[in-house]
């Protein structure tokens, strides 16, 4: 007989999967860091070490190594071993000389000024003016300067 605070399988799985979406924003943030830096750029030639990025790249290697887990938990780079990345098939895509780079919308797409006023959601829906708070005037007007 089951506890009656107890879950069961499926009620646990979906429980998790809340969770794992309400941290949706650390996979973009990995994601427009890689695309920041250029890692992507970094590994057309072939794998590389962590340290080696790293170096390359003159940040920290330690960080560096969490962000291309998280990323190659979902497929964006292929882990190799312990501390050694290549391009998936998807990482292409983040290459800047791509014939079809998606570089540049990932960038856009994780801009502040995307991210900032969907945090603040619940306010957009009880109509308040988000952006123009955050930014001074309104979208189009802030992208058009």
């Amino acid at each position: 007989m089951s506890h009656p605070n107890s879950l069961d399988l499926l009620s646990r799985k979906e429980g998790m999967c809340l969770l794992e979406q309400s941290m949706g924003f650390v996979w973009q943030a990995a994601l427009r860091a890689v695309a920041v830096l250029g890692v992507a750029d970094r590994l057309v030639e072939g794998k590389k070490s962590v340290t080696q990025l790293a170096e390359e790249l003159n940040v920290d290697g330690d960080y560096l190594h969490r962000i291309m887990r998280v990323l190659s938990s979902r497929g964006v780079f292929n882990e190799l071993s312990e501390a050694e990345y290549s391009l998936s098939h998807s990482a292409q895509f983040l290459c800047s000389e791509h014939e079809f780079s998606l570089r540049a919308a990932v960038l856009m797409l994780t801009d502040p000024t995307f991210w900032q006023p969907a945090a603040k959601m619940d306010e957009i829906l009880q109509g308040k003016p988000v952006f123009n708070d955050l930014f001074g005037k309104p979208f189009y007007d802030y992208w058009q300067h």
